[in-house]
């Protein structure tokens, strides 16, 4: 027997998706599921959530792995029902009740095999909350619905590629704005985003407003300009972390951040659009075709 009640807290950060695959579960009938049933059933979602929410249901009694890509159910569909139920209404009562932001944690993990897989082995269910950095990326251009900006220091020819596919996956009637930095000083200075001039030609054919936030300051040789990595869908939806659009950052670094919505996503948006306001527009030219 399980105690759906004494489940729902394990379940609550990550609601929608195990709700949809309680949902699927329930729509089927039945004891045995593989796992192509569960993911199609949240196919909306992002594969590393659905799969980890599998696991969160492994680890908590509720499915037990009879094969690679089987899956039996270990407790009587009335209790999944109940436990759909009550997930959902606390779902619900938690979104009225607004005490706090919400927000997820996005990380990449290092390429594997890494140490980092026995941390996350201890944190046990809570790691399905935990979502993949490029998951995120995506999810945001295909959220946008009228502009989409991406804020980043760095950009070398894997973040590029990276890069084109994110901006290329918003719709086309999407506004699209790239923020870099150093662009003023030369391909030939080190500090140049040696990616960006692999997809110049691209960029302006999506119709990308790119601007370049590196300004002269009086009496100093230092640049006014940011380290900051954002992207913002409208004002709905953001990422704020450390990852940058390269090679190291994308696949082989551990990288943190935040996939933030609501009302917090307000104050970014003001601020990004105040950036954009004072950095340098970059002014497609006859030569960049």
């Amino acid at each position: 027997m399980i105690d759906p009640e004494g489940l729902v807290p394990d379940y609550l950060n990550n609601a929608e998706t195990i709700g949809l695959i309680l949902s699927t579960m329930i729509e089927l009938g039945g004891t045995r599921f593989s796992s192509n049933v569960l993911l199609q059933g949240s196919s909306f979602a992002r594969r590393s959530k659905t799969l980890a929410a599998i696991e969160t249901l492994v680890d908590t009694g509720i499915l037990v792995r009879t094969s690679p890509t089987l899956y039996q159910l270990l407790c009587p569909q009335d209790d999944i029902q109940q436990l759909f139920y009550l997930l959902r209404g606390a779902k619900i009562a938690k979104s009225l009740l607004k005490e706090e932001p919400e927000f997820e944690l996005v990380m990449t993990s290092p390429r594997k095999p890494n140490a980092l897989q026995d941390v996350l082995e201890k944190i046990g269910p809570k790691k399905c909350q935990i979502s993949r950095t490029d998951e995120v990326f995506e999810d945001l251009a295909k959220k946008a619905q009228s502009k989409l900006t991406v804020m980043t220091p760095f950009l070398d020819k894997t973040g590029a590629k990276f890069l084109l596919n994110l901006l290329s996956s918003a719709g086309p009637d999407v506004e699209k704005r790239l923020i870099l930095r150093f662009l003023s000083l030369g391909s030939d200075h080190a500090r140049y985003p040696t990616g960006y001039d692999n997809i110049k030609d691209d960029l302006r054919n999506l119709n990308v407003s790119v601007y370049d936030y590196a300004l002269k300051r009086d009496n100093t040789a230092w640049l006014e300009t940011f380290h900051a990595k954002t992207i913002l869908a409208d004002d709905e939806y953001a990422y704020i972390g450390s990852s940058n659009l390269d090679r190291y950052s994308l696949d082989n670094s551990l990288e943190l951040g935040v996939f933030l919505q609501g009302g917090s996503v307000l104050l970014i948006k003001e601020l990004i659009d105040g950036i954009v306001s004072i950095s340098c527009e970059h002014r497609w030219s006859q030569t960049d075709s």
